[in-house]
């Protein structure tokens, strides 16, 4: 937490972030744009990624959303919100059915009519039955494709010959899943492969395969067409699709699919996206680029008469898809134990970790989280598993279960769970009235908790021959404004541990470090904290800005790293230069 925050402020709960993250999963949108001026439909964009997308493109002054909505009533709502915001770009509104053929030509006729030509066409159907009776399959399925499968490939249809008038190149994207990956459900050891789901599971492989031929048959004729995965949103699709069960915010899913629009990775023509990366469209059939491997192909790629950086990632870009390779950063092959990480900033963590290519393996404490995180395991591909931390055969329990099922043990160790904690000033216990159960408390989750996991780790480490443990301390350790004593406390004797279990390790090949966080916007301990003690930090703060829980994974994810395979007994405080360890 940084030490900026008041010891004065009134007590005030918060609930959580802005209504604007609350908002669900958009099922169809498009992006409409011209030469001079770049138009955007979003359809049945009245919520969700749909209406953040046309929300965050609209942030550009040459943009013009048309939004897309069945319900003009909905649609029109979405409309009118998003001209009260003022942004620069414009918006208006067209009514489409996309499970209804007859309405997708009407709109395309429209379209036309209005613009006559499209630039980009965004499908991201989403309807799904699952959990549905099982007598009712067969319509549960049948209804899934026409919206999922059959909906985004009549678009295309309808609107290929206005996308052929484009004066940029057409973009064709299909909001797909990592469900709908063969390969992942192949896989014993990925959750994903014991949610059943199948008419949502079929519908979005059925859709991949739409992508290939649509890629097939359009790319010839200059177009880029997309399979793209936004990992696991908040949405309507199902009742775990929330902030609290680790759904990511709309408006941080629209992110890097803006990016996609915009043609940021037109190399990746004809492939399955996600937000960092791709899914193999046959994982049999790929194999992993090292670093080494990677300076080689720029060389080459640079010495074939590419003289401008644009030219030579085209060229790098090239020989990538000509070998078959599928890149992924030095974290490709390490499984990495993220404690306490079914949601907040364990969950940050655990995405980036995966991002950059490590298996994941979230633990959680409680059985009221074994849904939240076996659906965020499902997401990333990744391992669920419940342990108390401050008890050590079940630490060692989930070690072993890690090595049983990947065959490999676990070569990272993020040591993040705490014990429960708010960071409310008025609240906190006073000398006066604090106990050393209070302390305890805190001690058995934070020092015990990684004790436990470094033990349980150094079996696996010895047979790997190196290993890495982060573990997430605090910046009130070096400036204790609000004396959280016992919290503090724990920090304080963490970084210790740290320092001595590096000097130790060492020899053996094993890294020991820290990531000492400021207030971290926003986690269950942060959210009862007010919002002008936020505020009171980012105007303190030399980068003027309150941390979030992915800027304190970046760091993580660079102690994880080949990288820092030199650097060890190290405290790296994350919060905009507040404190400077």
């Amino acid at each position: 937490m940084a030490g900026i925050q008041s010891l004065s402020y009134t007590k005030r709960n918060v609930n959580g972030l802005r209504t604007e993250h609350f908002t669900q999963i958009i099922r169809v949108a498009w992006y409409l744009c011209n030469v001079k001026e770049e138009r955007m439909l979003t359809v049945k964009a009245n919520t969700g990624i749909g209406f953040e997308l046309a929300a965050t493109l609209l942030a550009d002054s040459s943009k013009h959303v048309l939004l897309g909505s069945r319900s003009i009533e909905k649609g029109g709502a979405a409309v009118k919100d998003l001209q009260s915001r003022k942004l620069a770009g414009t918006v208006e509104l067209l009514q489409v059915d996309v499970s209804d053929e007859g309405s997708i030509k009407a709109a395309a006729k429209s379209v036309e009519s209005k613009h006559g030509r499209l630039d980009a066409l965004v499908n991201n159907a989403g309807t799904a039955g699952i959990g549905g009776p099982k007598e009712k399959l067969a319509q549960q399925m049948m209804e899934t494709f026409k919206v999922n499968t059959v909906g985004p490939e009549l678009m295309v249809e309808a609107f290929a010959p206005l996308m052929k008038k484009s004066g940029v190149t057409p973009r064709i994207i299909n909001i797909s899943s990592g469900m709908g990956s063969i390969a992942r459900s192949l896989d014993p050891s990925n959750p994903s492969a014991k949610l059943k789901a199948i008419d949502y599971r079929a519908s979005k492989a059925a859709l991949n395969m739409v992508t290939t031929y649509q890629a097939l048959e359009y790319g010839p004729q200059g177009f880029k067409v997309f399979s793209y995965c936004p990992g696991f949103t908040v949405s309507s699709l199902g009742p775990y699709n929330t902030l609290e069960n680790g759904a990511q915010p709309t408006s941080d899913a629209v992110v890097p699919l803006v990016k996609v629009i915009n043609g940021e990775r037109d190399a990746e023509h004809a492939a399955f996206l996600k937000a960092n990366g791709q899914y193999p469209w046959n994982r049999a059939q790929t194999r992993t680029v090292d670093v080494h491997d990677i300076v080689k192909m720029e060389a080459k790629a640079a010495s074939q008469e590419a003289k401008t950086k644009d030219q030579r990632e085209k060229a790098l870009a090239k020989l990538v898809q000509e070998r078959g390779f599928t890149l992924y950063s030095q974290l490709e092959g390490e499984i990495a134990l993220i404690t306490g990480s079914s949601r907040g900033l364990g969950l940050a963590i655990a995405r980036l970790l995966r991002a950059e290519g490590a298996f994941v393996v979230l633990n959680f404490k409680d059985h009221a989280r074994a849904g939240n995180a076996n659906i965020v395991a499902t997401e990333l591909d990744g391992l669920a598993l419940r342990a108390d931390v401050s008890q050590l055969d079940q630490v060692e329990s989930m070690f072993q279960e890690v090595e049983r099922q990947k065959q490999r043990p676990i070569s990272v160790v993020v040591n993040n769970a705490l014990a429960s904690f708010g960071f409310n000033g008025d609240a906190r216990s006073k000398l006066e009235d604090i106990s050393w159960d209070d302390f305890d408390a805190q001690l058995n989750v934070a020092l015990r908790g990684a004790l436990n996991t470094t033990k349980a780790a150094l079996p696996g480490f010895e047979k790997l021959g190196h290993g890495c443990i982060i573990n997430i301390g605090s910046n009130l350790v070096q400036n204790p404004v609000v004396p959280y004593h016992d919290y503090t406390a724990s920090k304080g004797a963490l970084l210790a541990f740290t320092r001595t279990a590096a000097a130790e390790l060492g020899p053996r090949n094993i890294t020991v470090n820290m990531v000492s966080g400021g207030l971290l916007k926003v986690t269950d301990a942060s959210r009862v904290t007010p919002d002008e003690v936020f505020e009171q930090v980012r105007t303190a703060t030399p980068l003027r800005k309150v941390t979030t829980p992915e800027d304190l994974a970046g760091a993580v994810a660079f102690f994880a790293s080949p990288w820092a395979k030199g650097v060890t007994g190290q405290q790296l405080c994350v919060d905009g230069g507040l404190v400077m360890c």
